[in-house]
Protein backbone atom coordinates (compact mmCIF):
# COMPACT_ATOMS: atom_id res chain seq x y z
CA UNK A 1 0.00 0.00 0.00
CA UNK A 2 1.21 3.25 -0.88
CA UNK A 3 1.69 5.65 1.94
CA UNK A 4 2.62 8.85 0.57
CA UNK A 5 0.99 11.57 -1.41
CA UNK A 6 1.96 13.34 -4.48
CA UNK A 7 3.47 16.49 -3.44
CA UNK A 8 2.00 18.92 -6.98
CA UNK A 9 4.69 21.35 -6.08
CA UNK A 10 7.52 18.93 -6.86
CA UNK A 11 6.27 18.76 -10.52
CA UNK A 12 4.49 21.95 -11.28
CA UNK A 13 8.19 24.20 -11.28
CA UNK A 14 9.60 21.86 -13.48
CA UNK A 15 6.33 21.12 -16.04
CA UNK A 16 6.58 25.06 -16.11
CA UNK A 17 10.17 25.26 -17.04
CA UNK A 18 8.89 22.95 -19.69
CA UNK A 19 6.11 24.71 -21.26
CA UNK A 20 8.30 28.46 -20.91
CA UNK A 21 11.42 26.14 -22.81
CA UNK A 22 8.31 24.98 -25.41
CA UNK A 23 7.25 28.79 -25.92
CA UNK A 24 10.74 29.66 -26.42
CA UNK A 25 11.46 27.02 -28.77
CA UNK A 26 8.18 26.80 -30.71
CA UNK A 27 5.97 29.52 -30.12
CA UNK A 28 2.13 29.43 -30.40
CA UNK A 29 0.68 27.69 -32.81
CA UNK A 30 -2.94 27.24 -34.30
CA UNK A 31 -5.37 25.36 -32.14
CA UNK A 32 -7.24 23.81 -34.74
CA UNK A 33 -3.54 22.85 -36.67
CA UNK A 34 -2.24 21.62 -33.20
CA UNK A 35 -5.55 19.29 -32.04
CA UNK A 36 -4.66 17.78 -35.43
CA UNK A 37 -1.19 17.50 -35.45
CA UNK A 38 -1.56 15.94 -31.55
CA UNK A 39 -4.02 13.07 -32.37
CA UNK A 40 -2.08 12.40 -35.51
CA UNK A 41 0.83 11.99 -32.48
CA UNK A 42 -1.85 10.11 -30.40
CA UNK A 43 -2.54 7.34 -33.64
CA UNK A 44 1.35 7.03 -33.69
CA UNK A 45 2.30 6.13 -30.10
CA UNK A 46 -0.86 3.73 -30.21
CA UNK A 47 0.29 2.26 -33.78
CA UNK A 48 3.64 1.36 -31.78
CA UNK A 49 2.40 0.01 -29.10
CA UNK A 50 -0.31 -2.04 -30.84
CA UNK A 51 2.98 -3.35 -33.71
CA UNK A 52 4.88 -4.04 -30.68
CA UNK A 53 7.66 -1.28 -31.24
CA UNK A 54 10.40 -1.79 -29.08
CA UNK A 55 10.51 0.82 -25.78
CA UNK A 56 12.79 3.56 -27.51
CA UNK A 57 10.39 3.54 -30.60
CA UNK A 58 6.88 3.51 -28.02
CA UNK A 59 9.12 6.19 -26.20
CA UNK A 60 9.74 8.78 -28.77
CA UNK A 61 6.22 8.41 -29.95
CA UNK A 62 5.43 9.69 -26.05
CA UNK A 63 7.50 12.11 -26.29
CA UNK A 64 6.21 13.84 -29.68
CA UNK A 65 2.75 13.59 -28.31
CA UNK A 66 3.96 15.09 -24.85
CA UNK A 67 5.45 18.05 -26.97
CA UNK A 68 2.00 18.89 -28.45
CA UNK A 69 0.42 18.47 -25.18
CA UNK A 70 2.55 21.10 -23.83
CA UNK A 71 2.20 23.06 -27.01
CA UNK A 72 -2.05 23.10 -26.74
CA UNK A 73 -1.47 24.56 -22.90
CA UNK A 74 0.61 27.20 -24.09
CA UNK A 75 -2.24 27.86 -26.93
CA UNK A 76 -4.88 27.73 -23.70
CA UNK A 77 -2.31 29.71 -21.09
Amino acid sequence: MVTDTLDVNKITEPLQNIQILSLELQGKYDIEKSLIWMTEELGEVISAIRKKHDKEDISGEIGDLFAWIICLCNILD
